[in-house]
C-alpha cells in the first residue's frame, strides 16, 4: 500500500474534527469479493472503451464491467469471485503491449493510497546448477525481488529439472528490470545466472524498464553499469506450463 499516512495533517489536528462513518455493505462485498482495479503503464491516455473491448476478449468474460477512474486507472467489476481469482492467479496482463498493474481494493484505501508500483511476475532462472535448487536457495534469489510467492520446486523429488528453476515474484516498475546473479563457485570460475520474464510486454531495451521503448525513453543511463544488457533475451520464449501450480517457500527447508 502506499507509504502516505493514515493519520490526518498535523496542521489540522486542531481545526478539523474526528468522524466514524459507515461503510456500503453491499458496495463493500462487491468491491472486496468481485473486483479488481487497474493501471494501464502508458504515458499515452488509456480509452475506456477500447480497454473494455480488449480485456471482455482477453480474459473471455463478456459480462466485465469497466469503469474509468481517470489517470490510466480502471475498476473491474466481475461477475463472480472465481473470475476475480482467475485473473489474479494468471497476471501479468498487458493491454496493447502496455503492463496492466491489478489491484485488489481494501474497503478502507482510498483512491489516492492506491499503490500501484508492484506487479507479480513468473520468472525463469537459467544457467542455476542442479545441487542449488534447494527451499534456502529458491529463498535468497527471491529476496531480490519485492517479494517470493514461491515455485515450481517439489521437495518430494529427490530430483526434479526442467531446464530452469520457475519462480512467482513481486517485481517494482518503476526500476529497471533485474536480469540476473553471479553464482560464485568454489572450484570454477563464477557463473552468471539470468532470469527470463513470462508474458512481459513492452520494456526498453535502454533502460530496462517496462512501460515505454528505447525511443520514449527520457531516462540518464550514462552511470548505469547495466546499461545495454537489457534485450530481447530477457523475455522468455516459452511459458510455465503448471502456471496454476505453485509450491510456497518453506522456509524450514535446506
Amino acid at each position: 500500500m502506499s507509504q502516505q499516512s493514515s493519520e490526518p495533517n498535523n496542521r489540522f489536528n486542531d481545526s478539523l474534527e474526528l468522524l466514524d462513518l459507515n461503510e456500503d455493505g453491499e458496495v463493500n462485498f462487491t468491491i472486496k469479493n468481485h473486483a479488481l482495479v487497474g493501471k494501464v503503464l502508458s504515458e499515452v491516455a488509456a480509452k475506456h472503451l477500447t480497454i473494455n473491448a480488449i480485456l471482455r476478449k482477453a480474459w473471455k468474460f463478456p459480462d466485465l464491467e469497466c469503469h474509468d477512474l481517470g489517470k490510466n486507472i480502471f475498476l473491474f467489476v466481475f461477475q463472480s469471485l472465481e473470475e476475480r481469482l482467475r485473473v489474479l492467479g494468471n497476471r501479468p496482463w498487458a493491454v496493447q503491449d502496455r503492463l496492466l498493474v491489478l489491484k485488489e481494493w481494501l474497503p478502507e484505501v482510498a483512491f489516492e493510497e492506491l499503490d500501484f508500483t508492484t506487479e507479480d511476475f513468473r520468472i525463469q532462472v537459467h544457467n542455476l546448477t542442479i545441487t542449488l535448487i534447494t527451499p534456502k536457495n529458491i529463498k535468497k534469489i527471491g529476496s531480490l525481488f519485492s517479494r517470493c510467492y514461491g515455485s515450481n520446486f517439489n521437495k518430494k523429488d529427490k530430483v526434479k529439472w526442467d531446464g530452469h528453476l520457475n519462480i512467482r515474484v513481486a517485481i517494482r516498475v518503476e526500476d529497471p528490470l533485474k536480469i540476473g546473479f553471479i553464482l560464485n563457485r568454489k572450484s570454477y570460475k563464477p557463473l552468471e545466472v539470468c532470469f527470463k520474464y513470462e508474458q512481459i510486454p513492452k520494456f526498453c531495451y535502454k533502460c530496462g524498464r517496462i512501460g515505454h521503448g528505447e525511443k520514449e525513453c527520457w531516462h540518464d543511463m550514462s552511470f548505469f553499469k547495466l546499461s545495454g544488457r537489457f534485450r530481447p533475451w530477457l523475455r522468455a520464449t516459452h511459458t510455465w506450463k503448471e502456471r496454476r501450480t505453485l509450491n510456497p517457500l518453506n522456509t524450514g527447508e535446506h
